[in-house]
């Protein structure tokens, strides 16, 4: 037996069951046609254990195929994982389940400067422009992206989501590490704490009360020695900790796979940041780290000298590429991950932000803009 499963925008052979007559008839009802997307498609069979395999999963809105897990499943010829129960075995089919129209966004890194983004995406192998305008005033966000497209009376969707985040600034400089932020007045901060911000490596999850449980500003310095950064928080974060991952490239390598150094802290009793080194850093002397508590969370500084990251001074080009995690451990024991520029595994650099180094009292900084 085979049935199609049509959404409209695509379609779907099923394979046949296997089993007893009784599976048979109940596999039956659950071809018939329905609209879907590529979530996971059960074909259940009645058994008192499962009550749950009792009820197909179904989508019906193009724009959930940007939710999880349907993302994890979106490429260019989407595949149908479906699970076929039968008593207590199991078999798993992949099902190709392409667009009737195919259409795709341009998934390339773009540095921005200003508040508009030109993106392109592909109907038919036929490039087409569509301009995105970031909101005003915004350091960090996510817009979806949602173009329906029709072909000989065929329907299809370019589904994408664009990701912004502008840059950050770091001044020529030092601090007294001291937990105090008296010589951070005239520096730029960029936030990590937005609920776009709040995601796993798979998928938005954020198990914060509100952002004011944790949310962070970093600012940064370049001294002669090293790299000096400083954050002001908001919430208790004594069971928290954090990972700072450095791509020292040249611009053009930068937001591509590549070697990349990375720091992990966390915050101790008494001020103390503990803090140590990854594999890829050969000299792990120098590194300090401080914080103190303040009226509604905490303040940080941190030196992490050039060494650890095998240079000398700051990139010669001004850019520093650079990824910040924070786990914060709320009050419930729940985990939030608090990311300032990734999506996806943040062993990854081709998400990683960028610190630009500038003395300009407001500096025009661009955005770093990718799409998937």
């Amino acid at each position: 037996m085979s049935s199609y499963l049509d959404a409209g925008w695509l379609s779907a052979p099923l394979p046949g069951p296997t089993g007893s007559e009784d599976s048979l008839k109940t596999t039956r009802e659950c071809h018939k046609p329905q609209r879907t997307a590529f979530s996971r498609i059960c074909f259940p069979h009645a058994q008192k254990s499962h009550p749950i395999l009792n009820q197909c999963l179904t989508r019906s809105k193009p724009e959930e195929l940007l939710s999880y897990p349907n993302d994890r499943y979106l490429t260019r010829t989407p595949v149908l994982p479906v699970v076929d129960f039968v008593g207590a075995t199991s078999r798993v089919y992949p099902v190709s389940a392409p667009f009737q129209v195919q259409a795709e966004f341009d998934r390339k890194r773009q540095i921005v400067q200003g508040n508009q983004v030109t993106t392109n995406y592909l109907v038919d192998c036929q490039r087409v422009q569509r301009a995105v305008n970031l909101p005003e005033n915004s350091e960090v966000g996510r817009i979806p992206l949602l173009e329906k497209v029709e072909r000989k009376g065929k329907i299809g969707w370019a589904v994408g989501e664009l990701a912004y985040l502008r840059y950050g600034a770091a001044r020529t400089g030092t601090a007294v590490l001291d937990g105090e932020l008296n010589e951070w007045e005239n520096t730029l901060w960029t936030p990590v704490g937005e609920p776009v911000q709040a995601r796993s490596w798979q998928r938005p999850q954020d198990n914060r009360a509100t952002p004011a449980e944790a949310y962070l500003n970093w600012a940064f310095k370049a001294g002669s020695d090293g790299i000096y950064m400083a954050c002001r928080a908001t919430g208790d974060l004594q069971k928290d900790s954090f990972t700072l991952f450095f791509d020292t490239r040249t611009p053009e390598l930068l937001g591509t796979v590549g070697r990349y150094y990375w720091i992990s802290g966390q915050l101790k009793p008494e001020g103390q940041i503990k803090l140590s080194t990854g594999e890829t850093t050969k000299t792990a002397s120098g590194l300090k780290g401080l914080w103190k508590a303040s009226e509604d969370g905490a303040t940080m500084e941190i030196f992490v000298p050039y060494s650890a990251l095998d240079s000398v001074a700051w990139p010669a080009s001004g850019d520093l590429g650079l990824s910040i995690i924070w786990t914060h451990i709320g009050a419930t024991e729940k985990q939030t991950l608090l990311m300032w520029s990734d999506t996806g595994h943040y062993w990854n650099p081709r998400w990683y932000g960028v610190v630009r180094r500038t003395d300009e009292i407001k500096p025009q900084l661009p955005f770093v803009v990718r799409i998937r």
